[in-house]
Order: structure tokens, then C-alpha cells, then sequence
């Protein structure tokens, strides 16, 4: 169709339908979209008018175009073209199918969730390493004075051992200083079983047997 062809002028609202949903049908012109339906639609198509019935077919010329209809209109041609067009709607079929089975695998997003368990992990972390300082939350409960009565313990305890290791202090110093390392490892030894019981939840004890 060239450009004098689609003019304003030569242009009218129109409806299309299917050549099967044509039967029976009886119109002034019919225009006919060969589309490789075979030589029984085209007959059914191209029988609806009473004065023109004009066929369009897609070819970058009418020679090709010519043989795009024979072979559209060819007995043989047209089984293969309804054989093929059978094999490509099974296809469609099983693509569709496929497709919801990929849909359906498909694990939910779970980016969200990630986040707000890195975001919680993040505060576990930062409140655990304050439990072990007494720091935070921790600073004004009991926790906090354990972990300070267990740091005092520790350095007197170092204290004692560098003080009884000294080669230099006389020997009643030293007998001294055992005397004070016992003591000091007894308290770090209580320091360390209340810091425990201070930070750590008490385990649940089943009945007795």
C-alpha cells in the first residue's frame, strides 16, 4: 500500500474478525490478512463480499508476495502449517507450565529480614561486650561491681606474684608475700565465681532422680 492509499480520504473506522468467526457472514468489501491459514480459510474469507474481496499478505515485494500465497493456499502446505501451529501451542503450553513452576521456586525476599538481623546481631554484640565490661546498661546493676571487685583482684593478685618473684627482696618479705599470694588467689578465685554467676544465666536443673 503506497502513501496514496492510506490517506485520510481513503480511510474508514472497520472491525476485523476471524475468518472462523466470518462464516456465514455477508459484507459490501472484505479485506483479508493472509496469515498461512490454508486454502479452506482463505476461501472462507474471501467469499464474504459481494463486490471485492482483497487479500494483504507481509513481502518486501509482490513476486514474494505471490509466492507467500501459493504457498498459504497449497493443500500440503496448509496441513503443515496447522501441524505446526498445533506443535507451537503445545509448546506454549508447556512454556506457560515451566514458567509457573519457576515462579512457584522462587524463594520470597528475604533482603528485609537480613537487615534486621544484622541490625540485631549489631545490638547482641555491643550489649555482650558491655556485660563483660559492666559497662552500658550494665554500669549501675550488679554486674558493674562484680567486674570491678574482679579487675581489683586480678592486679593485686599480678601484684603478689611479682612481688614473690622478686629476687631482690629479703627473705621474710617473700614469706610475706606467699602468705599474701594465697590470699590474693583465693579472693581472685571468689571474684571469678561471682563475676560467673553475676553474667551468666543459671542453668535449669531437671528433677532428681
Amino acid at each position: 500500500m503506497g502513501v496514496d492509499d492510506i490517506g485520510a480520504d481513503r480511510l474508514a473506522y472497520g472491525y476485523a474478525i476471524t475468518a472462523h468467526r466470518a462464516q456465514g457472514t455477508t459484507v459490501e468489501v472484505a479485506h483479508v490478512l493472509d496469515d498461512g491459514g490454508g486454502r479452506e480459510l482463505a476461501y472462507v474469507a474471501m467469499s464474504r463480499a459481494r463486490h471485492a474481496s482483497h487479500v494483504y499478505t507481509t513481502a518486501p515485494d509482490l513476486t514474494e508476495a505471490a509466492q507467500r500465497l501459493v504457498w498459504s493456499w497449497d493443500d500440503e502446505r496448509r496441513q503443515q502449517w496447522a501441524t505446526v501451529q498445533a506443535r507451537a501451542a503445545q509448546r506454549l503450553v508447556e512454556l506457560r507450565a515451566e514458567y509457573r513452576e519457576l515462579v512457584g521456586s522462587i524463594p520470597p525476599a528475604v533482603t528485609d529480614q537480613l537487615v534486621r538481623v544484622r541490625e540485631q546481631q549489631d545490638v547482641l554484640e555491643k550489649d555482650l561486650g558491655d556485660l563483660r565490661t559492666g559497662a552500658g546498661r550494665w554500669a549501675s546493676t550488679p554486674v558493674r561491681a562484680s567486674y570491678e571487685y574482679l579487675q581489683v583482684a586480678r592486679r593485686v593478685h599480678e601484684e603478689n606474684l611479682r612481688r614473690v618473684q622478686d629476687p631482690y627482696r629479703g627473705l621474710l618479705a617473700r614469706h610475706r608475700s606467699r602468705e599474701d599470694l594465697k590470699t590474693g588467689a583465693a579472693t581472685l578465685q571468689a571474684a571469678e565465681r561471682a563475676w560467673q554467676c553475676t553474667t551468666e544465666p543459671a542453668v535449669p536443673t531437671g528433677p532428681e532422680l
